[in-house]
């Protein structure tokens, strides 16, 4: 139907798009229409009318973003040969081409997009994070180790709002073959701190993580007297706001209102009171036993 459509209609306006701002490449590469998606690219109307493929829809996305969210490999790998196309924009949200790819674990597409020079890997987005970082973050595993297998990615970067590295992450989870592999870079700085003043080793020893405090002490250029100087402190505030909390319940107990001697001699009274009670309950069962 569509080359129907595309062989009858010279004027065809390729880039017309609807309200949401979605040309037809951008529907097919989203709905997953691989085919659709090759005739409106490959169709010789092209040769004469310019399809622009670096149009975005109404989230920022373009239709490489949509290809790679997909999975339309033969899509990608024809967008990617186009001249105009952006490999780094970033959509609505500050993810690329390559983020969507991953986060939608599209490995093949993820390999295709890193072994291109002019790929970027280590953008960040509006969270904050690069890929990197949250895969670190989310348990990824396999996807770090893909990203780690790349070496344009920086195993530096910091989180643009609390100062986290992908080594910070990887200590915590404790998954020994990511830790080794930031580890093998030449450039990583070990004893970057996040905004609360936390290394590697720092987050290693608190998270209970001895086998990776080994596996950072073992190396020559980690530095322990920050880790010992923020340790001490937190065992300092830990102290002080324990001693804080001893003090309110001393004073509370302080302010507790005395009874006054009015007070003291109506209980006493209500427990003679009580007391003769008792004594004329069991005076009242020896009777009732005599009698019987």
């Amino acid at each position: 139907m569509v080359e129907l459509l595309m062989s009858r209609l010279d004027d065809l306006n390729l880039n017309a798009h609807d309200d949401d701002d979605r040309t037809p490449l951008i529907w097919a590469c989203r709905n997953g229409q691989q085919e659709t998606a090759r005739v409106l690219l490959d169709h010789p109307v092209l040769k004469r009318k310019k399809i622009n493929v670096d149009l975005s829809d109404e989230v920022g996305k373009t239709a490489l973003m949509w290809a790679c969210a997909t999975g339309l490999e033969d899509i990608v790998e024809i967008l990617l040969t186009q001249t105009d196309v952006r490999v780094n924009k970033q959509d609505g949200v500050g993810n690329t081409a390559l983020y969507q790819a991953v986060e939608n674990k599209q490995e093949f597409i993820m390999e295709m997009l890193l072994s291109r020079k002019d790929v970027n890997p280590n953008l960040i987005n509006d969270l904050g994070d690069t890929l990197l970082i949250a895969a670190c973050r989310n348990k990824n595993h396999r996807i770090s180790k893909e990203l780690l297998g790349c070496s344009r990615v920086n195993v530096n970067v910091q989180h643009c709002k609390d100062g986290t590295t992908a080594l910070h992450w990887a200590c915590i989870d404790t998954h020994k073959e990511t830790i080794e592999l930031i580890l093998a870079r030449e450039n990583v700085k070990v004893n970057a701190k996040n905004t609360k003043g936390e290394t590697a080793l720092t987050l290693a020893f608190v998270h209970g993580q001895d086998e990776v405090v080994k596996l950072l002490l073992a190396r020559k250029d980690i530095r322990i007297d920050s880790s010992i100087d923020w340790i001490r402190a937190r065992i300092a505030r830990s102290q002080a706001f324990e001693q804080s909390m001893l003090d309110v319940l001393s004073l509370s107990t302080q302010n507790q209102t005395a009874p006054t001697p009015a007070e003291t001699a109506q209980e006493k009274t209500g427990e003679e009171k009580t007391g003769e009670e008792k004594t004329g309950e069991e005076k009242t069962g020896e009777e009732n036993i005599s009698e019987d």
